[in-house]
């Protein structure tokens, strides 16, 4: 598996136009490839320029394929006119886990997303990734309204991980902090992290592969 982190600034000015060319790039590439898992785009809610897209893909043979079809390069021709900055983030993924599919954007925009930012002690990564990954597939498989979470590792800076949470809403997440799972990673790490940040995030796309089992399913990779 082929994981990409993208974190892009977008012209002020071509904000509409960036989402609307980046949402028919993420919708057609997970509907017409299959080696395209999934591809997720957020804006920060606080400044709306600053995007981070989150790409996973079946191979690198995948990847190579994605990045020579017409709906990628209509992207790439017009994105090069709407991006001030593109950086790409090397990463290992941690879990991503999800119910599965791609979210409609009229459904997606009800969402309660963000991007949380935490900082681990070195010395007690191998210790926290367990009980984030335990935490990680529960709250997906148990709580119907928690839709994803998936967690990467930078690669440059081991103690950095960042994690993408995607909740039905502000009700669904209320009641997923009261949980015994997540209670019991918030009390187990708590003297792990160093640092946590909590931006909100609105969606652009989140476009996944359909589940390989029967909707509702939970797929953790």
């Amino acid at each position: 598996m082929v994981i990409r982190l993208w974190e892009l600034e977008v012209d002020p000015a071509q904000l509409g136009a960036f989402r609307a060319v980046g949402a028919e790039n993420l919708e057609a590439s997970t509907r017409l490839e299959p080696g395209v898992l999934m591809m997720h785009a957020v804006q920060l809610a606080d400044d709306p320029t600053q995007v981070c897209v989150l790409e996973a893909y079946a191979s690198q043979e995948a990847y190579e394929s994605h990045i020579r079809t017409p709906h990628f390069l209509k992207y790439k021709a017009a994105a090069q006119r709407m991006l001030r900055s593109q950086r790409l983030v090397p990463v290992n993924p941690i879990l991503l886990c999800a119910k599965g599919g791609t979210i409609p954007p009229a459904v997606a925009q009800g969402l309660m997303v963000r991007i949380a930012v935490i900082g681990v002690d070195p010395t007690q990564m191998d210790a926290y990734k367990a009980l984030l990954t335990e935490e990680q597939e529960a709250s997906v498989r148990l709580e119907p309204g928690v839709l994803m979470l998936h967690s990467v590792q930078y690669a440059e800076d081991a103690s950095q991980v960042r994690l993408l949470e995607v909740y039905a809403g502000r009700e669904a997440y209320e009641s997923h902090i009261q949980t015994p799972h997540f209670l019991k990673y918030k009390n187990g790490t708590e003297r792990m992290v160093r640092s946590l940040e909590l931006p909100l995030a609105n969606p652009i796309m989140l476009a996944a592969q359909p589940p390989v089992q029967a909707v509702g399913s939970v797929t953790c990779m």
